[in-house]
């Protein structure tokens, strides 16, 4: 299924300091903030095989998988249309979504 894709996904080197000064008339402020350093560069990320995946997740070790042809399999049929309406009710539940939060 997996496997893990080795030391190009090790764990951030940590936080890195991210500074921010603004000026108005009452003076100069200075604020100190962190961020995580980027663990792999989007150039490797890119490279990658094809027929293989990086899926996002926190908290989990990076694997690597190898992506089964879905639409190769003898009930291609199926998959095809409970994809398709997975992607209509997702759609459907993204229009409501977007029409409730215009609402006052």
């Amino acid at each position: 299924m997996g496997r893990t894709y080795g030391k190009a996904f090790a764990p951030h080197r940590g936080d890195v300091p991210a500074v921010s000064v603004s000026t108005s008339e009452s003076g100069k402020s200075t604020s100190v903030s962190t961020r995580q350093e980027r663990v792999l560069p989007a150039n490797p990320i890119r490279a990658l095989p094809k027929g293989s995946a990086l899926p996002p997740a926190t908290g989990v070790r990076p694997a690597l998988l190898d992506l089964k042809p879905w639409y190769r399999e003898p009930d291609a049929d199926a998959l095809g249309a409970a994809s398709a309406k997975e992607t209509a009710a997702m759609d459907a539940r993204r229009s409501a979504s977007r029409l409730l939060s215009r609402e006052p």
